[in-house]
């Protein structure tokens, strides 16, 4: 407790028990080290709080004032530590979660907020879709989903790794076939790929990038002819056949089963895209956030198994 709320409170208990010895005895603290806390007050403010003698003490004027408003002060911090420890024992209050377009459309959301929800009565989750990366101190955010090729650079953040996505180049059968390409025949040459149309999601923005073959590796250069800022939106125009795109497989893995899409360079691997949790960087997490960061995480692990299998 700040030294000034410690002597606020010696000051309080001896004004309730009437003598400073009464004050000892429930601070558990001797008479005279009572009596230098009060000083204190007196001295910090300049001003005599108590009318002393032997036998009993009297509030002054100025005591009478500053006993109420230590009493006020008192109860204040006693229901702010009451409601952190709250935070800290139960997932209650309010909990704001910044999510991309792609992961909350994709079923995966779902299944860890209904149980969040459901097992904690007094929390409320308000779930903010955003494909704009998010400023989580001004936007009071307490935990954002985002997907990256490699490490997040910014060291103010604590980023949980909840998931590898692999990713394939798709396209529609219709689209190779208005570029004179077989989609009955596997596409296995990078360089076949040159001049077709490109599309990209701006997060995964890359004109060249390694893929590998076993222990063969080849850079993969495309210029995008087209560049989206949402996930959603890019896959709906791959579907539309407007080209080809490098996309998280959970995402279309429908797709893929049904040949609705196509994946092109099939026997080679392209760099994963890494979803993380994020929050701001803080020594301890209320219970709510990392309840949120368990029950995210199983079901991003959960999603992967299932679309795997």
């Amino acid at each position: 407790m700040n030294p000034l709320y410690r002597s606020m409170e010696a000051f309080v208990i001896t004004v309730d028990c009437g003598s400073m010895s009464g004050a000892s005895k429930q601070l558990n603290l001797s008479t005279s080290a009572i009596s230098q806390q009060i000083q204190k007050l007196e001295q910090q403010y300049d001003i005599a709080l108590l009318h002393r003698n032997t036998r009993k003490i009297a509030l002054t004027e100025a005591g009478e004032v500053f006993y109420q408003g230590c009493k006020d002060t008192l109860a204040t911090l006693e229901k702010t530590q009451q409601q952190l420890n709250d935070l800290k024992r139960t997932s209650t209050g309010d909990l704001r979660i910044a999510s991309p377009a792609g992961i909350s459309c994709c079923g995966m959301l779902g299944a860890p907020l209904k149980g969040l929800i459901e097992s904690n009565p007094t929390l409320n989750v308000q779930l903010i879709v955003k494909d704009e990366p998010v400023d989580l101190v001004s936007e009071r955010i307490d935990l954002a989903l985002v997907v990256r090729i490699g490490s997040l650079p910014d060291s103010r953040l604590i980023a949980r790794k909840l998931v590898n996505w692999q990713q394939s180049l798709v396209a529609t059968p219709e689209f190779l076939e208005r570029n004179g390409l077989d989609p009955a025949v596997a596409i296995n040459d990078p360089a076949a790929l040159a001049p077709l149309n490109y599309l990209c999601h701006e997060i995964l923005l890359s004109e060249n990038y390694l893929i590998s073959r076993g222990d063969t590796q080849a850079k993969l250069s495309l210029s995008p002819r087209l560049v989206v800022n949402n996930m959603q939106t890019l896959i709906g125009l791959v579907k539309e056949s407007v080209g080809m795109a490098r996309l998280p497989q959970p995402e279309i893995h429908q797709e893929l089963r049904t040949g609705r899409l196509i994946a092109l360079l099939p026997d080679w691997d392209m760099p994963p895209a890494t979803v993380y949790a994020v929050t701001s960087q803080r020594e301890s997490q209320p219970l709510k956030v990392r309840a949120a960061l368990e029950a995210l995480s199983q079901a991003f692990q959960d999603h992967v198994a299932r679309t795997a299998s």
